[in-house]
């Protein structure tokens, strides 16, 4: 492993222990005995695509395995799903605003996302997922798929299609004013913690809920990951955009 390699993952373990909340301890959902954090692990990177820019997903694999994998993975996924059970999917369908979004990745101002469920049964599920970016006058069209392999935290993936995107996403956590309501919106990340973006069904969420979001994304780690230091992530008044 290189010099370089093996302080990543250091301050990987440092920053995610820190990240669990206490009040989440011994009560984080934790996989099934019939998959493993490594396997969650390996089909997130099977679902990527090859970058050669920046620490490809490859590269964190082969990190994962070199490195005490089980322990680094496991205190990864403790800090990405310490907010999040189950997740929905029937909640998740339809339309979505991007209200906050890592803008070195999508540099549009204006994001929306369309999902429709293809199948489900019990904790399995595809759907297809329709991105639409607004740049001015200009606007363009992406498609991307998601699925759901389980009931636990990773084993939801949603990929947008959007053509910088090398990795699909994972929810860390949804809101929704009660339990039977639907879901108002949600935080998508990936195992390094950027990109993230937080997408929300009303465009203006920003007006009751900004400050919950940004303690979220402050206290946990995505605002600022140590993996793209110089890449702060950006809220986006939707209200302005004329989406139909």
């Amino acid at each position: 492993m290189t010099s370089r390699n093996f302080i990543l993952v250091f301050l990987l373990i440092q920053t995610a222990a820190a990240q669990i909340p206490k009040s989440f301890a011994g009560a984080i959902a934790v996989p099934g005995t019939h998959v493993s954090l490594i396997r969650l692990l390996d089909n997130f990177a099977a679902s990527c695509t090859k970058d050669k820019n920046g620490l490809a997903i490859d590269q964190l694999a082969g990190i994962m395995k070199s490195f005490n994998a089980e322990d680094v993975v496991k205190k990864i996924y403790d800090s990405l799903f310490s907010s999040i059970g189950d997740v929905d999917l029937e909640k998740l369908e339809g339309n979505w605003y991007t209200i906050v979004d890592s803008s070195d990745v999508h540099p549009e101002p204006c994001i929306k996302t369309e999902i429709q469920i293809i199948s489900r049964a019990p904790f399995t599920g595809t759907f297809a997922v329709k991105t639409t970016t607004y740049t001015g006058s200009e606007s363009k069209v992406y498609t991307g798929f998601g699925t759901q392999t389980g009931p636990d935290p990773g084993e939801l993936l949603i990929a947008t299609g959007h053509p910088r995107e090398r990795c699909p996403y994972l929810p860390v956590k949804v809101f929704a004013s009660s339990p039977g309501a639907p879901y108002e919106y949600i935080v998508l990340s990936q195992p390094l913690k950027h990109p993230t973006m937080v997408w929300a069904r009303r465009s203006e969420i920003l007006e009751t809920r900004q400050k919950e979001i940004n303690d979220f994304l402050e206290r946990h780690g995505y605002m600022s990951p140590i993996t793209a230091l110089n890449s702060r992530l950006q809220f986006t008044n939707v209200s302005w955009c004329g989406f139909q």
